[in-house]
């Protein structure tokens, strides 16, 4: 086709040592900043894929225009990290896992009934009521634990792909680019969790919250300034 089809694949294998990161630290020790550490290792394993068509013309009285698209796909694991010995924390780094992976709380649901509630967290030290959200209990050991969290989401996109486009007719040229993340999570407390007044917005989305006449819904019950349940910022990170 006179050269106007462009095709290239890439396969790559990358490996990462002497990761910078900051440990939390406990509560005990006072209120430190963590110190900044290299430690660990992690690869990165994928390939690229770009194809291109090009039917531009020499003449500026002709129409051309150019086509590209292209696409990455990436697999990351943490290989080494402390002997596998790693804390706990939002963003975990660990090995078998995705470079700072969202670990928390798995929510699966919302608590129809107080008596729903009491049942599945029968060992629970709070015991949560019709409308709060229901988090996975891993053990089944009728509370919520350490144990129970788990994987829930990666920050790093698995696939990362771009189109573009240029047209051109007479002296005049139109460029476009468009680009997409897949396989992708993020963590969000901002709107959805923080309701008071000194922020004076509050997220549309509450309008859907559980109610006893809105069941059908996936936002847990509205509270204002309640101490007594659970932090609502566990509830967003798990349903992402």
């Amino acid at each position: 086709m006179n050269n106007k089809i462009t095709i290239e694949a890439d396969y790559f294998q990358k490996k990462t040592t002497d990761i910078i990161v900051q440990l939390p630290i406990p509560d005990l020790m006072g209120d430190l900043t963590p110190p900044y550490e290299n430690v660990g290792e992690m690869i990165n394993n994928g390939f690229e894929f770009t194809i291109n068509y090009d039917n531009q013309s020499l003449s500026r009285d002709r129409f051309g225009y150019n086509i590209g698209l292209n696409a990455t796909y990436i697999d990351n694991e943490v290989t080494k990290f402390r002997g596998g010995d790693s804390p706990d924390q939002l963003y975990l780094i660990r090995e078998g896992f995705s470079y700072r992976s969202l670990y928390g709380y798995k929510a699966v649901g919302i608590y129809q009934s107080d008596s729903e509630a009491a049942q599945h967290m029968s060992n629970n030290s709070y015991t949560p009521t019709a409308g709060n959200l229901k988090f996975e209990d891993v053990n089944n050991d009728g509370k919520l634990g350490f144990e129970d969290k788990q994987e829930i989401g990666n920050t790093i996109p698995k696939i990362t792909y771009g189109l573009s486009t240029a047209f051109k007719y007479k002296g005049f040229d139109l460029n476009l680019l468009f680009q997409g993340l897949l396989g992708v999570h993020a963590f969000n407390r901002n709107a959805l969790s923080t309701l008071n007044y000194e922020n004076r917005t509050i997220s549309t989305k509450w309008r859907d919250a559980w109610t006893p006449q809105n069941t059908d819904t996936d936002v847990p019950i509205l509270y204002f300034n309640n101490s007594r349940t659970p932090d609502l910022s566990q509830a967003v990170m798990s349903q992402f």
